[in-house]
């Protein structure tokens, strides 16, 4: 998978689904709300940048898009109150990904 692709990917599933958008950008217009988002097994495609920034731009455009946190580099999101939140896949071995590991790279 590549960066276009997923990019591409993320458009069609946010153009397709205008409710589902709607209602988030509705909740990020109101200051003070916040998205914080874990990337699982089935939507690894938010570990690329370009990703992150279009979901940003549906959902919480300008400013706003500064309320939208990806958890990419540990697959823990550690809340003041001492909780931990994570993925389930991370519990699986056949599905373990190592969010410091994400990315492999191909010679030219």
């Amino acid at each position: 998978m590549t960066e276009e692709v997923a990019v591409e990917k993320l458009r069609a599933c946010l153009d397709g689904h205008p409710i589902f958008v709607r209602a988030l950008a509705d909740f990020m217009a109101h200051p003070g709300c916040e998205i914080t988002f874990i990337p699982g097994n089935h939507d690894l495609e938010f570990f690329f940048p370009e990703v992150q920034a279009l979901f940003r731009r549906y959902v919480a455009p300008g400013d706003a898009g500064d309320r939208v946190r990806f958890i990419t580099g540990s697959d823990t999101y550690y809340l003041p109150e001492g909780i931990q939140v994570r993925h389930g896949h991370q519990f699986e071995r056949i599905h373990k990904v190592d969010p410091n590991d994400m990315f492999e790279t191909r010679g030219d």
